[in-house]
């Protein structure tokens, strides 16, 4: 079968009665009949990516006929500059993928190259995906203002061009970077114009979407939609209590924390705690534990104190377990112990996380540290280091 000197539409309509099969088959469902009927009378543009779906179920079909068909998707559009622009932008997705995955940072000449390239071509989607990307970088390294302006661009991509099931997860992003500046209304922001598309993403977008959600709507003082909102993240897994499920559990407890309803946040961050565990997550385990004691502490110190005591000697246990103490975790066992009444040991893993945030060049983690633990520091040689460091 002969096509060459034909149209775009007029090969794949051509093809399509060669092979004998109808409009909707060579679509697989997600192209509607009215969009295949436009492309086949050449009244819209052929995507690159509705190109690749067509002609690889056209050959496909051909290739299960038995039939010899004369098409070629480079052929067909390898001289249309947007779709030649359309792979380029698939190629710089990919690299940046393989940068995250690999966790390597990106060369400066490829993240200009990138910009320049969304400067000068308008493809929504591909635009999308790669402002995300950008935020993703950022949202790696800490630096959440600039990654709050690479999602944030992505989310008005995407919404105009209705790919409404790629919000949630990106909603999440920005309400994990907008909480982390201590914007939570920008993030709520987002939470609300992702609901109102009613999108129907998978599990794992869902998850994170109601969980950010959840803590969000916590932190501005909306319990009892933040307990709605934690349960829905709960609910996709059920059937896989794994760290995920576990996390989620965590937020719960400290939605009911908020609410000041202390033997519902005893008991999720057990749940949690002891779930962690089992997962071999100790430090994680360990940091729900820490929890536990701060509000048993709250609620009664005397009268929980041999609950405290048996607790400190599980996180003693299972530090044991944990390899490197980072600078966080360091800050809570001082806090820990303080709360136990253990000075020696207070002091000893408050220092730890001070030489942590040190060491890293953290100097707003340095402060916040004596500023919170400054009892534990006060009358200690620390302290007077410390001063002469700030």
């Amino acid at each position: 079968m002969q096509t060459k000197g034909l149209t775009v539409g007029q090969r794949i309509r051509m093809t399509r009665k060669y092979l004998g099969i109808k409009q909707y088959e060579i679509t697989s469902g997600k192209i509607t009949r009215n969009l295949i009927s436009a492309i086949e009378n050449d009244k819209v543009r052929l995507t690159a990516d509705n190109a690749r779906l067509i002609y690889d179920n056209l050959n496909r079909f051909a290739k299960e006929r038995n039939m010899d068909i004369d098409l070629d998707l480079s052929d067909v559009l390898g001289g249309d500059p947007e779709y030649q622009a359309e792979l380029q932008a698939d190629q710089y997705i990919e690299d940046l993928k393989t940068h995250l995955r690999t966790g390597s940072e990106p060369p400066t000449q490829l993240m200009q190259e990138i910009e320049y390239f969304l400067y000068e071509w308008n493809i929504p989607v591909k635009k999308a995906e790669l402002y995300e990307l950008f935020g993703d970088f950022y949202q790696r390294k800490n630096e959440h203002v600039n990654q709050l302006f690479y999602q944030m661009k992505a989310f008005e991509y995407y919404s105009v061009e209705h790919y409404d099931n790629s919000l949630p997860g990106l909603s999440a992003k920005i309400s994990s970077g907008a909480m982390a500046i201590h914007k939570p209304t920008i993030g709520l922001r987002f939470i609300n114009l992702c609901q109102r598309r009613k999108p129907n993403s998978g599990r794992k977008d869902m998850y994170a979407f109601y969980k950010e959600s959840a803590k969000i709507h916590s932190l501005l003082g909306d319990h009892d939609t933040a307990v709605k909102h934690i349960e829905k993240s709960i609910d996709r897994f059920t059937d896989d209590l794994g760290s995920d499920y576990y996390d989620a559990v965590s937020v719960k407890a400290a939605c009911f924390l908020r609410k000041q309803e202390y033997i519902e946040a005893v008991q999720f961050f057990t749940h949690a705690a002891n779930g962690f565990i089992r997962l071999k997550q100790y430090d994680k385990g360990i940091e729900q534990n820490i929890q536990v004691i701060r509000v048993l502490s709250d609620i009664n110190f005397d009268a929980n104190k041999q609950k405290i005591d048996a607790l400190v000697q599980q996180v003693e246990t299972h530090i044991q377990q944990v390899p490197e103490y980072d600078h966080e975790l360091s800050c809570m066992l001082g806090g820990m112990y303080n709360i136990a009444g253990n000075q020696v040991a207070a002091e000893e893993w408050t220092k730890k996380a001070l030489h942590s945030f040190r060491d890293k060049g953290d100097s707003n983690g340095y402060v916040t540290v004596v500023d919170h633990h400054f009892n534990i520091l006060k009358g200690s040689d620390t302290l007077e280091t410390v001063r002469e460091e700030i």
